[in-house]
């Protein structure tokens, strides 16, 4: 029985207080916080998939001589005569089939430099491993680059060029040895630059005997570069 009296206003009726109201006002943040982080996270994952995959590989590319004739069209309007050489870069076949990288090189002369371009083509097949071939040599090559020379050759610089993956340059100053017919030792700047593109790899070579303005940005030979990586690309199968 109610303890109102006559002619009181009725006691209110107590209101049910819903769970969201009862919670403190950061909790709807912590909420979207939660979704936002497993969004963020899902995304994260489905980018990491994506870029884990690696490059298609070349099966084909271009011969040295085209190759080198359109990137050279990046540095000058000349006509350069280009030459097929030996290639620098070779070792034996590692297949078990007695096959194995297909090397070809080739060069002409720039200005009053030669210039000499090494191409190593291996197997698709590298893929699989993430092209660990390639990379592997172009350590060697980088490891060997920042050991410096053993030859009395000075370094006088060397970069990463954004060019292929892991590109990067380097220029030396060479002494040849005196001789009778040269008793100061004949002087010559070499300029280098090696990247991989997949499972190409890639060296290009610039030689003169101008040292009186060294290219210590290296730009001939990261402009032929850039001219490779896109004549690779438009002559691969």
């Amino acid at each position: 029985m109610s303890d109102s009296s006559p002619g009181s206003s009725p006691a209110p009726e107590p209101q049910e207080t819903s769970s969201a109201a009862a919670r403190p006002a950061w909790w709807s943040d912590r909420r979207y916080l939660i979704g936002g982080g497993v969004a963020l996270g899902l995304a994260a994952a489905v980018s990491l998939g994506v870029y884990a995959t690696p490059a298609a590989a070349y099966e084909s590319i271009g011969d040295c001589d085209e190759l080198l004739k359109d990137a050279v069209g990046h540095v000058t309007k000349d006509d350069v005569k280009v030459v097929e050489v030996e290639p620098a870069f070779t070792a034996p076949p590692t297949a078990e089939d007695d096959t194995g990288p297909e090397y070809s090189a080739c060069g002409g002369w720039v200005g009053e430099g030669e210039l000499v371009v090494d191409i190593t083509l291996y197997s698709p097949d590298t893929a699989a491993s993430d092209y660990k071939p390639v990379k592997e040599r172009l350590a060697a090559v980088r490891e060997s680059a920042d050991e410096g020379p053993e030859d009395g050759s000075e370094k006088l610089a060397a970069k990463d060029i954004e060019v292929g993956d892991e590109g990067f340059a380097t220029l030396y100053k060479i002494v040849d040895e005196a001789s009778y017919t040269d008793p100061s030792g004949e002087e010559t700047l070499l300029h280098r630059a090696h990247f991989r593109m997949s499972n190409v790899a890639v060296t290009v070579q610039y030689r003169t005997e101008d040292t009186t303005l060294p290219d210590e940005d290296l730009i001939l030979v990261t402009r032929v570069s850039e001219g490779l990586e896109e004549s690779i690309d438009a002559t691969a199968e």
